[in-house]
């Protein structure tokens, strides 16, 4: 009897829940629906409780959508970045976001800075009111650019992740390098591999 509203957070910690239920016979809080029975709150207890053969608490809220699900979860600690970037990916069918989206699953081991860096050509990161307006950008090309820029930047992981600090600056500095047409990418790809361990850890 159940739905999920498309573009609302993904589920993704209902083990964990499933594991305090199970631990500690934890009383689950009711999720919060709208009058078509679609989750505005608490997907991922819903799921874990479905899961373990549950009951469902439940409180219909009328008039809930998914602006008003963005609006009631803003101020949660929970609604991260990318649960903006996935709401006006798949709810709103924002093509930027579509792109932004597609480049965190495609390559699950870049942070945001390093998916932002790809992007747009700048260290900094994107302004948190800008994703949550709706207002990021991120067109055809820039998502094609990004996706070269990274392909390339992944070959160097293996030998990032031994050097400690913030590996994700390594990562920028040799999308950078990539970026600058004065640079033999494959000549520094080499001996990156040969003098990785002479680098050190940088905060």
């Amino acid at each position: 009897m159940f739905h999920f509203i498309e573009g609302n957070r993904s589920i993704d910690h209902e083990d964990r829940i499933e594991k305090s239920i199970r631990t500690s016979g934890l009383l689950v809080q009711p999720i919060l629906v709208n009058q078509n029975m679609e989750g505005i709150e608490g997907q991922n207890r819903y799921q874990a409780c479905k899961n373990l053969g549950l009951p469902i608490y439940y409180v219909i809220q009328d008039g809930i959508g998914l602006d008003e699900v963005k609006s009631l979860n803003s101020a949660s600690k929970n609604w991260q970045t990318r649960d903006y970037i996935h709401s006006f990916a798949a709810g709103d069918k924002k093509v930027d976001y579509i792109y932004v989206e597609q480049l965190f699953k495609q390559f699950p081991w870049a942070t945001q800075r390093v998916i932002n860096f790809a992007i747009h050509d700048f260290v900094g990161g994107i302004k948190g009111s800008t994703i949550k307006s709706g207002d990021m950008k991120c067109d055809e090309v820039e998502y094609n650019r990004a996706v070269t820029v990274l392909e390339y930047a992944g070959q160097f992981r293996k030998w990032i992740d031994g050097i400690g600090g913030r590996k994700e600056f390594y990562l920028i500095a040799v999308m950078f390098c990539y970026l600058c047409e004065e640079i033999d990418n494959d000549y520094l790809l080499k001996k990156f591999e040969k003098y990785h361990k002479s680098l050190s850890p940088i905060s």
